[in-house]
């Protein structure tokens, strides 16, 4: 299966922030779902900071019970998703580890570099919004 990592769409700016597009192709169903669910915890930790955010400024109708709700969910979300990808970690490493008596030099990218750049790249998209926010 051919996996890409990389900016490869058109960057865009929305409300002054610039937005890169990122596809990326997952090398299991499990990797995929992982991502997914990864993806979800931030959305979820992300809406409990500024629900938090929004109850100590006195500027949101946000609840403390409001929070600690968002809180809980970002934290069973991301418990989920680390089980995920552990579990595709596993499988991709598996897969890697059966590859290595086969290899040629002619691939660019090996799949350990490609979750390496992968992970990467989530990691500046995150710190990106966390400092957005």
């Amino acid at each position: 299966m051919e996996r890409a990592v990389g900016d490869f769409g058109p960057n865009h700016w929305k409300n002054g922030i610039q937005k890169k597009d990122y596809f990326l192709c997952a090398e299991t169903p499990g990797a995929a779902k992982a991502w997914v669910s990864t993806l979800q915890a931030t959305q979820l930790v992300l809406k409990a900071h500024k629900e938090a955010v929004d109850s100590l400024s006195g500027n949101g109708s946000a609840k403390l019970g409001t929070v600690a709700a968002v809180v809980a969910a970002a934290n069973s979300m991301a418990l989920e998703s680390t089980k995920e990808i552990e579990a595709a970690m596993k499988i991709s490493m598996r897969t890697a580890l059966g590859m290595v008596t086969n290899r040629t030099t002619e691939s660019p990218m090996d799949d350990l570099a490609i979750m390496k750049e992968t992970m990467r790249v989530k990691d500046e998209e995150l710190q990106q919004l966390a400092y957005n926010i």
